[in-house]
């Protein structure tokens, strides 16, 4: 008898556990039965039904489909399963379609309704070749540990990668994400009927990347030297001068091409005054034969004569030559100026230079 009991006892924290996890279960079916019931309301959802058909007979499909939706979702039924179906496919959303053709499939199996079971076996049939499709190939390479892919913000399993997946027309976005890696997206465009697209995930990229350090094989260079700016200062200066010296230059020439000319002019006159005062003494200067001491005077008088006229000359030479070269001056420094020296023989006329 003791054994009894203790065998009891020892049952009794099993069967407690057991009582309360049907209570909970109980419970949360009638809460849950409350919740349906609250949202339920088959005459507000046979109201969106009946607007809802209303428009689908004037062709306004795009209007009639929330209100559809909202109706299966407060009243569930096969039939505006079924005719939700047929909206969507109206209205250009053929995945959509094809997905609500199988549920009402479903459902009419399971109430018998094999008219039902029949328009959505027909409507799927049609459908099934014009669908759009996305692909979404993961290589080898981009599957690194811990990579999700989603398609239009749902997360797509590992058995759904490079399994085409229907799709309405309009832009869908592909994304993968990793630890550590910077997100990858695509977005692409399909059109409503018979577009087949295949997306390929490219391998993620880290997060943080290393940025290459060129400078370390660089080699280093020495640093150019300043501009010598006093140069600059120097060579302004000089150019200056040398435009000073220039017309200076050519100032002089011109001033001695005119003194040379003038005394050219004298030297002539002269020469003829002599000549007629040497015929009026009796001399005659081109045999030169003079009587008395005549012939020393004119003699002394036509040298200097002649000096003045090679003075002259060389005057004129040496100012047509700076007036010439003077314009033509180096960008350098070079100075040129005119020299004149007097000689037992005459005057003698020149340039000098420096050339540095």
């Amino acid at each position: 008898m003791a054994s009894s009991i203790g065998s009891s006892k020892r049952r009794l924290p099993a069967l407690f556990v057991a009582a309360l996890a049907a209570m909970t279960a109980v419970s949360y079916g009638f809460e849950r039965d409350a919740w349906a019931q609250e949202e339920r309301d088959p005459k507000l959802a046979q109201s969106l039904f009946d607007r809802a058909r209303a428009l689908m007979d004037q062709g306004q499909y795009a209007e009639a489909c929330p209100l559809l939706e909202e109706s299966q979702r407060l009243d569930p039924g096969g039939g505006t399963l079924l005719n939700l179906a047929v909206c969507l496919e109206q209205a250009g959303k053929l995945a959509t379609a094809h997905t609500k053709f199988n549920e009402a499939l479903s459902v009419a199996i399971r109430e018998g309704r094999d008219d039902r079971k029949k328009i959505a076996e027909e409507r799927l049939a049609a459908l099934a070749p014009k669908l759009s499709t996305i692909t979404v190939d993961v290589p080898a390479e981009a599957r690194v540990p811990g990579i999700v892919v989603w398609l239009d913000g749902a997360k797509l399993s590992t058995v759904a990668w490079g399994v085409p997946t229907a799709v309405d027309g309009g832009s869908h976005r592909v994304e993968a994400t990793a630890p550590e890696t910077k997100p990858w997206v695509a977005v692409v465009d399909i059109s409503p009927e018979g577009h087949k697209v295949t997306v390929r995930v490219e391998p993620p990229r880290p997060l943080f990347e290393a940025v290459p350090d060129d400078d370390a094989d660089r080699e280093l260079k020495p640093l150019p030297p300043p501009p010598d700016r006093t140069r600059k200062k120097r060579k302004k200066r000089y150019e200056s001068r040398l435009s000073v010296a220039t017309w200076v230059t050519g100032g002089v020439g011109l001033g001695m091409l005119i003194a040379g000319s003038g005394m050219g002019i004298a030297a002539v006159l002269q020469d003829d005054d002599l000549e007629t005062e040497a015929l009026g003494e009796g001399c005659n200067l081109a045999r030169g034969y003079c009587p008395g001491d005549k012939a020393d005077d004119f003699s002394t008088r036509a040298q200097d004569i002649q000096n003045l006229g090679w003075a002259a000359t060389g005057l004129m030479a040496t100012g047509a030559v700076m007036m010439i070269i003077a314009p033509l001056l180096p960008r350098d420094r070079v100075q040129i100026t005119p020299q004149a020296a007097v000689t037992g023989d005459g005057v003698m006329f020149g340039l000098g230079g420096r050339f540095d």
